[in-house]
């Protein structure tokens, strides 16, 4: 395998730990008792929209640094790269306007952040969370029923 394999499932690893390490927190602080919870002053709220921020933002950067090297490596591909940023930037766009910029009620959590652009970023990100999930399992169902059919 190739070094650039290697390093995409150690980045894909590290982002699956830590997004499983803040979905364990988030379930813990709503359903424990919050005197023994480390976080349970809602700071774990803060990281998590930082995080979501950042997956987002490390996703968007990726789509773009290998479309850039998939049209460098063969040309005839600009078409289709270019109907993806076009397509992944329509998504972005619909899902966007789906968000919903009223202020949340967040215990303990006085930070700025809970203001219009973080808001409408952190629901695009959960969106596009649902949407990615979504289209892996009907990748896999659809994989599943061709190679069904070519048996």
């Amino acid at each position: 395998m190739k070094l650039t394999g290697y390093i995409a499932k150690g980045v894909m690893f590290v982002i699956m730990v830590v997004s499983v390490v803040l979905i364990v927190l988030g379930y813990a602080l709503e359903s424990g008792d919050e005197t023994s919870i480390p976080m349970a002053d809602g700071s774990v709220t803060g990281f998590t929209i930082t995080w979501t921020i950042g997956v987002f933002v490390l996703a968007l950067v990726g789509m773009v640094v290998s479309s850039i090297f998939s049209v460098l490596s063969d040309s005839s591909s600009l078409l289709k790269s270019g109907i993806v940023v076009v397509g992944f930037g329509a998504l972005l766009a619909t899902l966007w306007a789906m968000s919903d910029s009223t202020p949340l009620v967040l215990p303990g959590y006085e930070g700025s952040e809970n203001v219009y652009p973080w808001l409408n970023i952190a629901d695009t990100g959960i969106y596009l969370a649902y949407v990615s999930v979504v289209g892996a399992v009907l990748a896999i169902l659809v994989s599943e029923v061709i190679n069904l059919v070519k048996k």
